[in-house]
C-alpha cells in the first residue's frame, strides 16, 4: 500500500522533521509510535525498516535467510524481538565473561607489541651509547607507551560487569515490551562497545570462512550480541547534502 506524503503543519513542527507518511493501518506487530517502512538507501536497494515516528530512527524490518542458493526474507515481529531479548538476558554474562577475558589477554599481547617495536631501537643505542643508557632510555620508552593502553584494558574488564547487568535489564524491558525495550537494548550495547557502529560487528560480514573471521577480529571486528537490534540509521540521515533514505511505502 502506497502511503500519501503530506508535509507536517509548519505551525506545530519545525520544518527540519521534513515529510512523513500518513498511517492508513495499523499493523498488530507496529502499534503506536512504530511503523514498517520500505526504503531505498542511497538510491539503491529497497529495505524493509521498522521506524519509530517519534525520533525517526530505523530498525531491522526483516532479516535475509540463506538456504541452498536460495534467498528468503522474514519480517521481524515483536514476538522474534522478544525471543531475541530473551536469549540475549541469558547470554548477557557468559558475553560479559568472554569480553574481559579477551581484554585481559590484549595485556600481554600489547605489551609483548610495544617491546618488539622497540628492540630494533635498543639494539641500535647500545651500538652507539653503551648498555646501561641504551636500557634506559628503552625502560622510560616503554613506560610512557603502555601505562594508557594497560589501563584502558584494566577499565574495560572492569566496566564489563555493570554493562552486562545494565543489558539484562534492557532484555527484560525487551521481553515485555519489545519494540521499547529494542531501543534500550541497542542503546546499551552500543554504549557497551564505546559507541562503536554495529559495522563493527562480524555479523555485518555475513557467512565468511575461519580465516576471513580472523582477519576481520585482527583489523578489529568484534561479534555483537544483538547486532540485529542495533540502530540502522535515522529518517532525515544525509550524506553530502543528500538524503540517504527514499520513501517507498508504509505497510
Amino acid at each position: 500500500m502506497t502511503a500519501a506524503i503530506l508535509p507536517r503543519p509548519s505551525s506545530l513542527c519545525p520544518s527540519w522533521f521534513g515529510e512523513i507518511p500518513t498511517v492508513k493501518e495499523k499493523s498488530q506487530d507496529t502499534p503506536g509510535d512504530w511503523a514498517y517502512v520500505q526504503l531505498k538507501k542511497n538510491k539503491l536497494l529497497t529495505h524493509t525498516y521498522m521506524l519509530q515516528k517519534s525520533t525517526g530512527d530505523l530498525y531491522l524490518g526483516e532479516l535475509l535467510y540463506e538456504h541452498e542458493e536460495k534467498k528468503t526474507y522474514h519480517k521481524v515481529t515483536r514476538r522474534d524481538i522478544a525471543l531475541k531479548a530473551f536469549a540475549m538476558g541469558i547470554g548477557s554474562i557468559p558475553y560479559g565473561i568472554a569480553l574481559m577475558g579477551s581484554n585481559l589477554c590484549k595485556i600481554p599481547y600489547k605489551i609483548s607489541s610495544v617491546v618488539w617495536e622497540l628492540l630494533p631501537q635498543l639494539c641500535q643505542e647500545a651500538l652507539k651509547l653503551g648498555v646501561i643508557p641504551s636500557i634506559t632510555n628503552f625502560a622510560i620508552r616503554t613506560f610512557c607507551l603502555l601505562p594508557m593502553d594497560i589501563l584502558e584494558k584494566f577499565w574495560l574488564i572492569v566496566r564489563s560487569p555493570f554493562y552486562s547487568i545494565a543489558l539484562i535489564g534492557a532484555c527484560v524491558a525487551g521481553v515485555l515490551s519489545p519494540l521499547e525495550g529494542r531501543v534500550w537494548i541497542a542503546h546499551v550495547e552500543k554504549e557497551w562497545h564505546r559507541g562503536d557502529s554495529y559495522k563493527m560487528s562480524l555479523q555485518e560480514m555475513g557467512p565468511i570462512t575461519l580465516s576471513e573471521r580472523i582477519s576481520a577480529i585482527h583489523k578489529g571486528k568484534y561479534p555483537f550480541l544483538g547486532w540485529c537490534m542495533q540502530k540502522r540509521g535515522n529518517i532525515q540521515d544525509s550524506d553530502q547534502g543528500k538524503r540517504v533514505y527514499q520513501w517507498v511505502e508504509e505497510e
